[in-house]
């Protein structure tokens, strides 16, 4: 499980597994945030960087494979390809 820091704006990364992407995605479990409104913000904050490199993670990996298509699809020649046209 990712684990959010709770003293400075960085998460803790010991691993990131596939498990971690639900708290990547949907950020920490409100009860769990900790009382103090400083605190809370700097493991909000977390969440919201740990979401923009998960969010560009996804769009790399999209256009790689958008990418690679293209190239499939070039060196195969395929005239109904919506990439050649």
């Amino acid at each position: 499980m990712l684990r959010f820091s709770t003293s400075v704006a960085f998460p803790v990364r010991k691993g990131v597994a596939p498990d971690d992407g639900p708290d990547m995605i949907y950020s920490p479990v409100f009860e769990t945030l900790p009382a103090d409104p400083t605190v809370k913000h700097a493991v909000l904050r977390e969440a919201e960087d740990v979401f923009r490199l998960f969010y560009q993670m996804v769009e790399d990996i999209l256009t790689a494979k958008e990418d690679e298509e293209w190239r499939h699809q070039a060196a195969e020649g395929l005239p109904d390809s919506p990439n050649l046209r």
